[in-house]
């Protein structure tokens, strides 16, 4: 029976609760890219992996169903985890203030080495990539949002033309006054 792939989860189908596969296919290649980092599982996972209903929030399935089902939004995301996926580390100006902390005790004044400043520069790269990458993915979760807004603005509109032919043929039996 399948179980939740997120790392520390237990949950199991048997056990009741609800698994939802990882999506799938060429056209679902940048979603489940999304899910996968954040899992945070290292590794490939198979393609049929599942996640359980607790790392979804409630604004991730579709509300007001008739069937009243809890029923997964095509374009939703795991967001809730209990495993923390980043490292604690210092931050550039916490590294500065050390270097410059253990020039200032030293007995005689010396001014940054090499090493030092390539450590300062890395970590301050290091930052600035991490920095980036989460904004990435911001704007990978909303390009996923916008998709998901213009898929049901053409429903929606498909919908308003159907509609709309109805009427008419209503009309023209004179089923109905023009309004």
């Amino acid at each position: 029976m399948p179980c939740c792939c997120v790392t520390g989860c237990h949950n199991r189908a048997e056990k009741g609760h609800k698994l939802y596969k990882l999506p799938q296919g060429h056209r679902n290649e940048t979603r489940r890219k999304l899910w996968i980092q954040n899992i945070g599982r290292k590794g490939k996972l198979p393609l049929n992996a599942y996640v359980c209903r607790a790392h979804f929030t409630d604004d991730q399935f579709e509300l007001k169903r008739a069937d009243h089902k809890k029923l997964l939004k095509w374009n939703a995301v795991p967001t809730i985890f209990s495993h923390s996926r980043t490292i604690k580390r210092e931050s550039p100006s916490e590294q500065k203030a050390a270097v410059l902390t253990r020039h200032e005790t030293s007995d005689s004044p010396k001014k940054a080495t090499a090493e030092e400043s390539l450590k300062t520069e890395f970590i301050i790269k290091t930052e600035v990539e991490e920095s980036c990458k989460d904004n990435s993915d911001e704007v990978l979760a909303l390009k996923c949002k916008l998709n998901a807004s213009l898929k049901e603005i053409h429903t929606l509109r498909t919908t308003i033309f159907q509609l709309q032919a109805i009427i008419e043929k209503l009309v023209e039996k004179n089923c109905m006054d023009k309004t």
